[in-house]
Parts: C-alpha cells; structure tokens; sequence
C-alpha cells in the first residue's frame, strides 16, 4: 500500500512538471508569434525566448528524471552513478532557481535600450531653438529662501 501512494505521488509530481514544462512552451511560442507581429518598440528578445523555451525543456527532463529515478533505475544508493544521475537533477534544479535572474537582467537589458531608443527619437523631434530661455542656475536658489 506504501508503495502504490509513493508511486502515485511521484507520478503526479513527474507529470506535473511534464504538463507545466509543455504548457510553458506553448505559450511562448504563441507570445513570440505574437510580439513578432506586433509594433517595434515591444520588450523583444530572442534570448528571452531562446531562454524560455531551454527553462520548458528543463521542466519537462527534470519530470522524467525524478520519475525514473525513482522508481525504474537501480543502482547502488552509495554507487557514483547514483551520486552523478541525482547530481544532474540538482543542477537542473538549480537551473530553474537561476533562471529568473538571467531574466531580470535581460528585462533590464531590454529596456534600457528601448528607452535609449526612445531619448534619442525625442531629441530629434525636439525644435532646435527653444522658445523659452534657459533657466539660471541660481534660480532655484532664491525661490527656496
């Protein structure tokens, strides 16, 4: 009876993860048709999506690996095949855990050039001559007091 309620868990666990990994990559693949379509000046990467699709097909290694290592591999628990096959699923994990900052840096990366892009196109806009004078720098200053 134990053993039927580990098996049953795992597999959900393992096909879980399989489904999110799946779903995530479908729903990737239809945002980046979409922003593909879209106007220019959307937050566009193709390493963001490149990224996100290796971070789906994680998910979904990870579910089978769990999966078959725990219930279809036999090896020694004190065996080095044992310490390497969990070894990789850590590092798997750990993947998934570094991820979010690659994307944070990469947002952040992104929208820096966008609104580079964006200060340039309104200096070009910009009439060459002001109509107002520039302010003098003691200006400030004396409204305060």
């Amino acid at each position: 009876m134990r053993n039927e309620r580990i098996f049953a868990w795992s597999a959900l666990f393992s096909l879980s993860l399989v489904a999110l990994g799946i779903g995530s990559a479908m729903l990737e693949g239809m945002r980046a048709r979409r922003r593909r379509e879209g106007p220019p000046l959307q937050f566009f990467s193709p390493r963001r999506t490149i990224r996100r699709l290796f971070t789906c097909a994680v998910l979904v290694a990870l579910g089978v690996m769990i999966f078959l290592g725990l219930h279809f591999l036999d090896f020694s628990p004190s065996g080095i095949r044992f310490l390497t096959y969990w070894g990789i699923i850590f590092l798997l994990a750990a993947w998934l855990f570094l991820c979010p900052i690659f994307e944070m840096s990469e947002t952040r990366r992104v929208y820096r050039s966008r609104r580079k892009y964006l200060r340039d196109q309104t200096i070009e806009e910009l009439p060459k001559e002001s109509a107002f004078p520039p302010p003098r720098p003691d200006s400030r200053a004396r409204s305060r007091q």
